[in-house]
């Protein structure tokens, strides 16, 4: 007589959002409430973006999300006795800042076993700066325009002052390896928004990969 397998519990991911206007105890329900095995939230916009570059300009220790730390604090402790992950890019303009409050946050609860991981690497700012000070044709002067080609950056943005932010959008990968090495919480600037989600389909099909 064959008997049929155990079913199999997919992966739960919920996700708490944190643009401006949502709820702002909404990963603590999502921890409370939801069975779920990951926890993401996409806190960014371009008007987010902006807002974080004027904060940045006039303190650089600011530049991230500070609602999704305000979230945090208040779900920490579920969060950990559940065992769930966090994955968001709320890290906006400055992950690295928020990584560090993240960390001290931690201390403070009594979790410093938990991994803390920062992606890194959307931020252009500096490069782009740097791009326009250079003139039209000379090497290194910027991008053409995908549909305009006899159109380069440096062209279009003659006449305007340096740029407040520049970033680039990334995609899963960093945060795939952050979480194969056994990251808890998961930092990231611009990544795109589906990131956070696939990237758990990316780890599931990387680890089949390697079998």
């Amino acid at each position: 007589m064959r008997t049929r397998p155990a079913p199999q519990r997919g992966i739960r991911i919920g996700n708490v959002s944190g643009a401006t206007g949502d709820a702002p105890h909404a990963m603590l329900r999502m921890a409370q409430t939801g069975d779920v095995d990951f926890i993401t939230g996409d806190w960014l916009s371009e008007m987010n973006i902006a807002w974080n570059a004027i904060a940045k300009a006039s303190d650089p220790s600011q530049g991230y999300e500070v609602g999704f730390l305000s979230q945090l604090e208040e779900s920490i402790d579920i969060i950990v006795d559940k065992k769930i992950k966090v994955v968001t890019n709320a890290g906006a303009l400055n992950t690295e800042a928020l990584r560090d409050k993240v960390r001290g946050l931690c201390v403070q609860k009594g979790y410093r076993h938990l991994k803390i991981a920062a992606v890194l690497g959307d931020d252009v700012t500096a490069e782009v700066t740097e791009m326009l000070r250079r003139t039209p044709g000379e090497e290194g002067s910027g991008f053409r325009h995908l549909d305009h080609s006899d159109q380069c950056f440096v062209e279009w943005a003659k006449g305007f002052e340096d740029p407040a932010s520049a970033v680039a959008y990334i995609g899963a990968w960093g945060i795939v390896e952050a979480l194969k090495k056994g990251a808890d919480i998961v930092l990231c600037g611009r990544v795109t928004d589906a990131s956070p989600v696939v990237c758990l389909a990316m780890i599931i099909l990387s680890l089949v990969g390697d079998r």
